[in-house]
């Protein structure tokens, strides 16, 4: 029983965090889509922009939200019907 309630906590944490970086994107927070290239060492989103550009993330962005979102659902399905 706790391991269902783990991996439903788990789902709705990534299905929050996927509708939030959809969300940060399109409001374009700056955070999420012009970080500083002066935390490229220590920020994922500033070294991405750094080597691919800032088209490039705004795109990532777009995927990893849906991506988490997808993942969240299906472990959430798992955790209600599996």
């Amino acid at each position: 029983m706790n391991l269902r309630k783990f991996i439903m906590f788990f789902s709705l944490v990534a299905i929050i965090v996927g509708i939030l970086l959809i969300i940060g994107t399109k409001r374009r927070w700056k955070f999420l889509v012009d970080p500083s290239d002066k935390l490229s060492s220590i920020y994922s989103h500033s070294r991405i922009k750094k080597v691919f550009g800032k088209d490039f993330l705004e795109e990532y962005n777009y995927v990893v939200g849906i991506l988490f979102i997808l993942v969240g659902i299906w472990f959430l399905f798992i955790a209600l019907f599996g």
